[in-house]
């Protein structure tokens, strides 16, 4: 239904870590406000951060509505906001299901040495990121980074169980 018999879209795809960052600026910059995220967790995390001002304190524009059509590993906000978790359900909620507000946070942080993050440095060098959900750091953070590498071949839940036991045996 999307874009056959919906709305017309302008679609995009990402290349690389970070893309949807600047491929989401770009858009609300040329006057989008209805965005649909067909993708996980990291993927809507940089769509969210590209709709914050690269100093943390504003959003681009007040009027953003993000909708999300699940397709990652781990699918928190999806189960959080309890959005279908077939394709085609998502795909109607996005269509025509009700808006809800959320909150949307942004951490301030220093780099983990040999990570290049999907963030805006902010004027004492500090890196800045929008987020919706969760912001893991410490163990957390390690196991997202595993279950979203190479373990994700083994799905969305045994990802995260090996990523677990492989991050606490460690």
């Amino acid at each position: 239904e999307l874009g056959r018999n919906g709305p017309a879209l302008d679609v995009q795809l990402t290349e690389r870590c970070g893309h949807a960052v600047e491929l989401t600026r770009a858009a609300v910059a040329a006057g989008a406000r209805s965005i649909i995220v067909l993708g996980g967790d990291g993927t809507l995390g940089e769509v969210v951060a590209g709709c914050i001002a690269p100093d943390g304190l504003a959003p681009l524009a007040d009027d953003i509505e993000i909708s999300l059509i699940h397709q990652g590993t781990g699918g928190d906000l999806a189960r959080g906001l309890e959005l279908p978790k077939d394709e085609a359900g998502a795909i109607e909620v996005a269509l025509r299901g009700a808006t809800r507000r959320i909150d949307v946070g942004v951490a301030e942080f220093t780099p983990r040495s040999g990570l290049t993050p999907v963030a805006d440095a902010s004027a004492d060098g500090l890196l800045m990121r929008g987020f919706v959900s969760t912001s893991n750091v410490g163990v957390g953070a390690e196991v997202v980074e595993r279950a979203a590498g190479r373990l994700k071949r083994f799905g969305r839940s045994a990802s995260f169980a090996v990523a677990t036991v492989a991050c606490l045996a460690r």
